[in-house]
């Protein structure tokens, strides 16, 4: 059986809908064509959660994001508010990425283990390392749409769990895949459009842009008593 035999889609989960809503060096905001170097799967150590970890090769630079397809119950899948099940984002974005260079959804690849090098957090170093590899997708192009964020670094707490802190950090995080040639999303193929639209629309509202992800929590509440002294402080400013 297929380690990505469980990442079926079905009917009864709300699709993706086309709104408009890594690496050391982090990229601007802008919509990047580059190549597949690999794609592997991990397993959390303490959950059944699942990871894509992706490489492409971007104006000769890598380009590297790991893309959460299931929750801690394995699940790719989340409950809204509404009672609606909708897909885990970064499951979205890894199927798209399946369909656009495999032409078949993740649930139908297969995986291949192959030796690596990569980053051993334990040894400090890149070693050669073995993962299950989807291998279809290795050396195929594919267009993504990458935001740069503010997000709050983290760490972990008492009990081992990693939680926000109110310092930060620059990061870029996947927000929409496109066909490399024809700039169409999966949502515009399944529609039939005839031109791509959405593409272009994700260019005028975040090329450039930096979007700022506040922190939850107990960081959540530091940062706000930390804003409201600031207010105060600066009543008495000459």
């Amino acid at each position: 059986m297929s380690l990505l035999s469980n990442l079926k889609t079905s009917t009864t989960i709300q699709d993706e809908k086309d709104v408009l809503g890594g690496t050391f060096t982090v990229l601007d905001s802008d919509i990047y064509t580059g190549t597949i170097k690999y794609a592997y799967l991990q397993q959390a150590q303490s959950s059944s959660a699942m990871s894509l970890n992706l490489c492409v090769e971007i104006d000769g630079k890598e380009y590297k994001e790991t893309l959460w397809m299931t929750n801690k119950n394995g699940d790719n899948f989340y409950v809204a508010k509404d009672g609606n099940q909708n897909y885990l984002p970064g499951f979205t974005v890894a199927n798209n990425i399946a369909l656009f260079t495999c032409q078949k959804p993740l649930a139908e690849l297969n995986t291949e283990d192959k030796i690596l090098k990569l980053y051993n957090y334990e040894q400090k170093q890149e070693v050669p390392t073995q993962v299950p590899c989807i291998t279809d997708m290795h050396g195929k192009d594919i267009s993504l749409a990458i935001m740069k964020e503010v997000r709050p670094k983290q760490q972990k707490n008492d009990a081992g769990v990693y939680v926000d802190t109110t310092e930060t950090r620059e990061v870029n995080s996947i927000q929409k895949v496109f066909h490399p040639t024809k700039h169409l999303t999966v949502a515009e193929i399944k529609a039939q459009a005839d031109k791509p639209e959405f593409y272009d629309r994700w260019l005028e509202k975040n090329k450039g842009q930096v979007r700022t992800i506040a922190p939850k929590g107990a960081a959540a509440t530091a940062s706000k008593a930390g804003t409201q002294n600031s207010s105060v402080l600066s009543l008495f400013a000459n």
